[in-house]
């Protein structure tokens, strides 16, 4: 896939993107913590794609190939595959079963995290509520 080509893709990836990331935010009521940041995150990814199209900007395709577009897509999929989301592109702490302390970010919801996220990672059944 030549470079242009490659660029061209991103640029429609972005745009799709953003129009996901908005409608997300207007589904929940109240909306999203988060939410502009994610929009913001998007937007500024693809303005500097439009710099690279317009020539401003000098880059290697392979920097093409690995943009923040791909983590950015991941965590839209995740917010939109689950119910009651509360956050996005947020931090927040716990403590497992073993009282050490770690960070997770990502997404936040207003239930207790999933049995299936418990199990793999082994997270105590506190539940973090939104305030």
């Amino acid at each position: 896939m030549s470079a242009h080509s490659l660029l061209c893709e991103r640029i429609a990836v972005a745009k799709e993107l953003i129009k996901r990331a908005e409608a997300l935010c207007r589904s929940q009521k109240g909306g999203i913590e988060g939410g502009s940041k994610l929009c913001s995150r998007l937007k500024a990814e693809l303005k500097f794609l439009h710099k690279v199209e317009a020539g401003k900007v000098a880059i290697k395709e392979s920097h093409l190939q690995s943009t923040n577009l791909t983590h950015l897509q991941a965590i839209i999929e995740s917010a939109e595959n689950l119910e009651e989301v509360a956050a996005v592109l947020h931090v927040f702490n716990y403590e497992d079963k073993y009282a050490t302390e770690a960070v997770i970010s990502s997404l936040r919801r207003k239930s207790c995290l999933s049995r299936q996220l418990r199990r793999e990672k082994k997270v105590s059944s506190r539940c973090w509520k939104s305030s």
